[in-house]
């Protein structure tokens, strides 16, 4: 997706900004490798956490010397490296875990704490760097991109598609992306006394609820698709 936009755009460069359901260590180094720069927070899955235990966060990766510092001031160093669904995992560990006064609070595996590092997760680590430094970024997204799903889907009344068939979705959606532009360049901030579209008819005023754009062209479900994208030409 993001290479796409690059190339649409045409330029060598470009940042972007997702959510956290993009969140993706081989697809982040595939932008990085683009020349695509990504922003994509970093949601918190931890097991760990759930059952108020110590997380990976909690450790410190020391780069130079390749190890992890624990809570307690002890050090994990590199044991063995493997290949878990297509990516190469580092794996750390100490011997300290079994006299160690915080064990109940860090793991319940009897031969203790181990950390996993992907081999390129310093590429993470430096986009997390980035997200904290430029928070600004991902409240941008939000405003930017949140509004018009928003809108399409409750303001415009379509939270699902009344089409069968990609090449039919897709024409609904072109129908859908043309009709919100013109509506959202119109719409006003406010309701005024005289709007028509208040509560007295239960209309959004500001989003016309209710709007269909296969519905307010008139064009039947059954409509072929050739029609329908005919239409959005």
């Amino acid at each position: 997706m993001a290479r796409s936009a690059k190339e649409a755009l045409a330029v060598e460069k470009m940042d972007v900004v997702a959510d956290m359901g993009y969140y993706d260590g081989q697809e982040v180094k595939a932008c990085l490798e683009e020349g695509i720069i990504p922003y994509i927070p970093k949601a918190n899955t931890s097991a760990n956490r759930k059952r108020g235990l110590l997380t990976k966060e909690d450790f410190r990766y020391d780069a130079q010397r390749d190890r992890y510092l624990c809570p307690a001031g002890e050090t994990l160093n590199f044991r063995f490296q493997t290949v878990e669904l297509g990516r190469e995992i580092r794996y750390y560990a100490t011997r300290a875990c079994q006299r160690c006064a915080l064990k109940a609070k860090c793991t319940r595996n009897k031969s203790g704490r181990r950390i996993t590092r992907w081999v390129d997760e310093h590429l993470l680590e430096a986009m997390q760097a980035r997200v904290r430094a430029q928070p600004e970024k991902v409240g941008l997204r939000k405003c930017l991109a949140e509004h018009p799903f928003g809108t399409i889907k409750h303001g415009m009344n379509q939270g699902y598609f009344l089409m069968r068939g990609l090449p039919k979705v897709r024409a609904e959606m072109a129908l859908t992306a043309l009709a919100y532009r013109p509506r959202s360049l119109t719409a006003q901030p406010q309701a005024s006394d005289e709007d028509p579209g208040s509560a007295q008819d239960g209309r959004s005023p500001r989003l016309g609820g209710g709007f269909s754009p296969i519905r307010q062209v008139g064009l039947p479900l059954s409509f072929k698709t050739s029609r329908v994208l005919e239409f959005v030409g």
